[in-house]
């Protein structure tokens, strides 16, 4: 059991039970009050995992995970752009425990879905939040990277299957200006 000097500064939640008994009753003059106290932490949503930035196929998939602990358990709400998502292609998914969910996105449309994705835990005691950031291929580009042999066939299926789909965000930069400079060409 905790001393007192540790109960200072910390919040407790009172539970009453006077709708089965009277809170007290009366003894020559001096009131008996009896009140049964359950003493409980509270601490705000802590991440247990946050969700990773992603890149993916047009018509794929995508996925980020976020889980938080704290007391109450936090709510998971995830949000696009500073609003809650809701959407048919979106799809949240809660885990067992209600420690966390599964944000899914399918399938994957360009540019509308490419954004900051927020998820953001809460409870009586705080809120915390994160962000990741999707990007999504077109269709044409991935083409273009399987053609210049920067990503193989065999990378792409594996990461598509894994419902991961990750690139250097530098190369996709130098190969959408390679392919522009070699259109203009073409011309």
């Amino acid at each position: 059991m905790k001393d007192a000097h540790s109960l200072l500064g910390r919040s407790f939640m009172l539970k009453s039970t006077a709708d089965k008994e009277p809170p007290f009753r009366e003894h020559s003059g001096l009131r008996d009050f009896k009140i049964n106290i359950q003493l409980r932490d509270e601490a705000p949503p802590k991440f247990l995992r946050t969700p990773d930035d992603q890149t993916g196929v047009q018509g794929g998939v995508a996925s980020f995970i976020c889980q938080a602990t704290g007391d109450p358990r936090p709510k998971i709400v995830w949000n696009k752009k500073g609003k809650r998502v809701s959407n048919q292609r979106f799809e949240v998914i809660e885990f067992d425990d209600g420690s966390g969910s599964v944000l899914r996105i399918q399938p994957l449309r360009t540019p509308r879905d490419e954004a900051i994705y927020e998820c953001v835990a809460s409870n009586s005691v705080g809120e915390t939040s994160a962000t990741t950031r999707l990007t999504v291929l077109r269709e044409h580009l991935l083409l273009y990277l399987l053609l210049s042999e920067r990503v193989s066939l065999g990378s792409i299926y594996r990461e598509h299957v894994s419902g991961e789909f990750r690139s250097n965000p530098e190369t996709l930069s130098s190969v959408t200006v390679q392919r522009r400079k070699r259109s203009s060409a073409l011309l």
